[in-house]
């Protein structure tokens, strides 16, 4: 049935998700910096979705941006910017925009609260080429999106395939992310605000927290803070080996910064692929 078969709808933002901009107000010049792998990511993900670029950029600009990935215009099917949104909020005028809801779609943005936190919405790691100081580290948050996407692309279509109906994508996304830190326990070492901001960052993907600092299993390991941000951005599990720290002298957790131990619910906490 025709229902059965439309693609699903994948929304993406542009400005610090797809690319990362800066103007020059005195020579009037914008420079555009693409994310690494984005051409890639868009071609793939276009035979998986249909693409919705959504933005509260300007429509002149946007169009221009939209261009440049997309010179043939046969991958993105559709480009909304602040000439239709309100400035502040992509949700306000989203019924009109999207008059059949958004439970058939899945968000790729960098902010949640312009989305009003609804949860089919991916939250990325922002693209900030640009911002001074930054390191130049390797930017693969793409390919991990790619993996993701596929990965609930497939679920949905199995379950459909199964029972004959769709899923909403809302259900999907909750129980793909709860299950990536299913099962595991941490105990956050720092200050309070720290242990209550780390406490929800990984809460938010499935873990419990403990709240007894002292606990402790055998070889159970300490890994620093970049490993909640390792989650975040590839939403997977990560390798503790490649965030493993000493465990702090006690009295001097302070100065070693927030620390997060890590309990794992087979036993010998083999290396995490």
């Amino acid at each position: 049935m025709p229902s059965e078969s439309k693609k699903l709808t994948l929304i993406l933002d542009l400005d610090e998700t797809l690319v990362n901009s800066t103007e020059d107000s005195k020579h009037k010049k914008i420079t555009v910096s693409v994310r690494p792998y984005c051409f890639k990511f868009l071609e793939r993900m276009s035979k998986l979705y249909e693409l919705h670029v959504v933005t509260l950029s300007k429509s002149y600009y946007a169009h221009k941006v939209v261009k440049h990935l997309d010179p043939e215009r046969r991958l993105i099917d559709r480009v909304l910017t602040r000439s239709e949104l309100e400035v502040f909020s992509k949700t306000e005028n989203i019924h009109k925009l999207y008059p059949e809801g958004l439970d058939q779609t899945v968000i790729l943005d960098d902010r949640l609260d312009v989305w009003d936190y609804k949860e089919n919405v991916i939250q990325v790691k922002k693209y900030q080429f640009f911002k001074k100081g930054r390191k130049h580290e390797e930017d693969d948050v793409l390919k991990h999106m790619e993996r993701v996407l596929t990965d609930v692309h497939r679920i949905f279509h199995d379950y459909l395939d199964e029972n004959g109906y769709r899923l909403d994508m809302w259900n999907v996304m909750v129980d793909y992310r709860m299950n990536i830190l299913s099962g595991v326990y941490v105990i956050v070492l720092g200050d309070a605000s720290e242990k209550r901001e780390i406490a929800q960052r990984v809460t938010y993907f499935g873990a419990e927290v403990r709240r007894n600092e002292d606990y402790e299993v055998a070889g159970m390991p300490m890994v620093s803070v970049k490993w909640v941000e390792a989650v975040e951005a590839r939403w997977k599990m990560p390798d503790f080996e490649e965030f493993r720290v000493e465990k702090p002298v006690k009295g001097e957790t302070e100065k070693c910064g927030p620390r997060v131990k890590l309990e794992m619910p087979w036993g010998n906490f083999p290396l995490l692929k």
